[in-house]
């Protein structure tokens, strides 16, 4: 019993796994500079660059900080040595959370599909990105990802990972259960 107390007292006097986090901005679709976060290992990443797609309220909380579920997956994806983009769809274009609104202005069809595959194309272009670029997003950033990848515009994405997405209203080709590429809703 002495034993595992001293190993949980050392495991809570360990650093927390390092990852460094910076506020950058990089080309989006038709002129728009898309600001984002981005999370990278503290050691050389050693796996895919991960492209996060918020969801309709944000990454962000009232105070501006990263929200704890982005937070959360980016230290678990830096852990796994993977470099961590989250563009910021919303206030890159002067908006605010989306889920409320009544008349989205920002749809995962179109301005969401346009940033997805800019971000893409400049993790791509990273040292951290030569291993591919692995597409992730939640609830309306998981319908970004359906989108993005029914139409992928040559975007050098090697995989997608649709977490929550909103399967009503989801792109052409893509049905319930369907053998070429299943959505389960």
């Amino acid at each position: 019993m002495r034993r595992l107390a001293l190993v949980i007292l050392l495991l809570h006097a360990m650093p927390a796994w390092a990852m460094r986090q910076s506020a950058i901005e990089l080309p989006g679709p038709a002129g728009v500079t898309l600001r984002a976060e981005l999370f990278l290992p503290d050691t050389p990443a050693t796996g895919p660059a991960i492209l996060g797609m918020h969801g309709c309220a944000g990454f962000r909380r009232p105070d501006g900080q990263v929200n704890a579920l982005y937070r959360d997956w980016a230290r678990l994806l830096t852990e796994q040595g993977h470099a961590v983009l989250l563009p910021d769809s919303f206030a890159s274009r002067g908006q605010g959370e989306q889920c409320t609104m009544r008349e989205r202005a920002i749809l995962p069809g179109r301005e969401r599909r346009a940033d997805a595959i800019a971000a893409s194309r400049w993790l791509a272009e990273q040292p951290f990105g030569g291993q591919g670029v692995v597409m992730m997003g939640w609830s309306h950033g998981g319908s970004t990802v359906m989108w993005t990848a029914g139409n992928p515009e040559g975007a050098p994405i090697i995989g997608y990972v649709a977490l929550y997405p909103g399967c009503a209203a989801r792109p052409t080709g893509w049905a319930c259960g369907a053998r070429r590429r299943p959505c389960y809703c």
